[in-house]
């Protein structure tokens, strides 16, 4: 490893800060991933950092290394959760070559990603909404249905039949009602399947359209994926390679 500043002096990092860097990002991955799951299964107020720190085999003061308090792991938890959502969404709609296949990749494959990840939905919709702008995700969201609903009406030449006015709230209404159906469908008895709820989605849309949408298909392979980070488990905790590698450093 060559010194420090050998590799100042060439304008790169030392490889120490590196791994150091490395290492923290790995570390505060797996804390929110298990405040995450923490505050999702115990509550927000119940859950103490000691519960979410224990299983990761850390320190409970090491969290302020990252956060500064619950309040802020939370606020971290739906804004980057978000912010990787959105950013994936816009990042194939504009790879996608109309808005009919747009709005398929919203059905097929982003929405189920959304519903999937129970954990972030409980959070969102309960204890975290003094922590986050609901309002400003939502009319995000749906102002990007609204805009390809309305480019494809145009286009096969069909008059709207809500108000403009109306627009955002319908499809709020739609959006936040899908997300408990499921909710509800996986907690009950109902007979509210996910797969029969999405389809419910799609032919909806199709019939006010008058057509019908590509076949993006959702299986699990296809479906965006938070990344995992090197060092971490598939669950998001800290493998037994990261910890030895920090008790190291």
């Amino acid at each position: 490893m060559p010194p420090a500043g050998e590799a100042a002096a060439a304008g790169r990092l030392p490889e120490e800060t590196i791994i150091a860097r490395e290492r923290d990002e790995t570390k505060r991955a797996a804390i929110l991933g298990e405040a995450k799951r923490q505050f999702a299964v115990r509550g927000f107020h119940a859950a103490s950092l000691a519960d979410i720190m224990a299983p990761l085999g850390l320190p409970v003061g090491s969290v302020y290394t990252y956060f500064q308090s619950k309040e802020h792991l939370i606020r971290c938890i739906i804004e980057e959760g978000w912010a990787e959502f959105w950013d994936e969404l816009q990042e194939a709609c504009t790879a996608a070559p109309d808005a009919e296949w747009r709005l398929a990749l919203i059905i097929d494959r982003f929405l189920p990603a959304l519903l999937r990840d129970t954990d972030l939905i409980s959070l969102f919709m309960t204890v975290g909404l003094p922590y986050t702008s609901l309002d400003a995700k939502l009319a995000s969201l749906t102002g990007l249905l609204g805009g390809l609903l309305a480019e494809v009406a145009s286009r096969r030449g069909l008059s709207p039949s809500l108000e403009p006015r109306l627009v955002a709230p319908a499809l709020t209404v739609f959006l936040l009602g899908c997300i408990d159906a499921v909710r509800l469908g996986r907690a009950t008895s109902l007979p509210l399947a996910e797969a029969d709820i999405l389809d419910f989605v799609r032919q909806t849309v199709e019939h006010a359209l008058g057509c019908k949408l590509p076949a993006i298909g959702g299986s699990t392979e296809s479906l965006p994926r938070q990344p995992q980070i090197a060092g971490t488990a598939p669950d998001g905790s800290l493998d037994q390679g990261a910890k030895q590698a920090d008790q190291a450093l």
